[in-house]
């Protein structure tokens, strides 16, 4: 990974699922940010 670097959506659910993540969504907050939730099954 680079410092600094944006990633979208589908960069990082791929980055979560290489290590374990299940389930990962993106939700818009305010100035162009958002949240990224990614779980992890049991």
């Amino acid at each position: 990974m680079t410092t600094g670097k944006c990633y979208t959506t589908a960069e990082l659910a791929e980055i979560f699922r290489r290590v374990g993540f299940g389930e990962v969504t993106n939700t818009p907050t305010t100035a162009g940010y958002s949240i990224v939730v990614a779980r992890k099954p049991e």
